[in-house]
């Protein structure tokens, strides 16, 4: 990964900032109240501390900053009708801002919970499925242990599959990250249960094509979506044109929907022709 020795502090155009939300490390997403709140403090004067992105060149001479802390920061700038934000320019790839995001919240701001923990390790297991579990644990900032137990729910899940089973890793809401327990004698043994602390709507990947996972787990963002949408909101649509959605980014999500339509009509037709 790219040092974050030599960052520089610059004021970049919101838009020249690529937004990648599989990048941004909460769980459960962004907190539009949290937006809200901080866009208040900025349009009141408020200065944050800034975000960080980092920097690719590419051969064609097009660049991208990809931000990997400050998402909040990023939105409520963008609410607050700000057209820049201040930022840590590191020089580094996509796959330098993941590992740089799975790693955020650590040692400071609000603490992560378990599925945070949670989403860092599966995010870094699938993007780098060779690294061992020191190394993974390492770039996550969790407990070995943590990376372990994730990965013996995967190898259960997958095996469960294969005998002809429904998987579903049992959870435990009340993992920690040190693998141990205390006996009635005072000393501390390792803990033995079930693995890993995985949310129910969580699947483990199996051992199809890997252009088969993909598609289903992008039918499965896209359902996760429209289904959390249609129940806080009535539709997807009245998400959009909800105050909670930033302003800047609606059009933007009318152009990617719009370009969706497109695309499948295009392939379903292909498909059945």
């Amino acid at each position: 990964m790219a040092g974050t020795t030599k960052a520089q502090v610059q004021l970049l155009d919101l838009d020249d900032i690529t937004v990648d939300m599989e990048i941004q490390p909460r769980a459960d997403g962004l907190n539009a109240a949290l937006v809200n709140e901080y866009a208040e403090a900025i349009q009141g004067g408020a200065e944050f501390p800034p975000g960080r992105v980092f920097h690719t060149e590419w051969p064609t001479g097009d660049q991208d900053y990809f931000l990997s802390r400050g998402f909040h920061r990023y939105f409520a700038h963008q609410k607050a009708g700000r057209e820049g934000i201040r930022v840590e320019v590191i020089k580094g790839s996509r796959n330098d801002a993941v590992v740089d995001a799975c790693g955020a919240n650590a040692e400071h701001g609000a603490r992560r919970t378990n599925a945070d923990k949670l989403k860092a390790v599966m995010t870094l297991d699938a993007l780098f499925p060779k690294k061992s579990t020191r190394a993974i644990a390492d770039m996550a900032k969790v407990d070995q242990a943590t990376v372990v137990r994730y990965r013996g729910a995967v190898m259960q899940s997958i095996t469960t599959k294969r005998g002809g089973k429904s998987a579903q890793p049992d959870v435990d809401d009340e993992a920690d990250d040190t693998g141990r327990i205390e006996g009635t004698d005072g000393k501390q043994y390792p803990r033995h249960r079930n693995p890993v602390n995985v949310p129910p709507e969580v699947t483990a990947p199996d051992k199809r094509w890997p252009a088969t996972e993909l598609f289903d787990q992008m039918c499965a963002a896209f359902c996760g979506l429209n289904g959390r949408a249609m129940q806080q909101y009535g539709s997807l649509a009245a998400m959009i044109k909800s105050d909670d959605f930033m302003p800047g980014a609606r059009e933007q999500a009318v152009h990617m929907l719009d370009g969706l339509r497109r695309s499948f009509a295009t392939t379903i037709k292909e498909l059945k022709g």
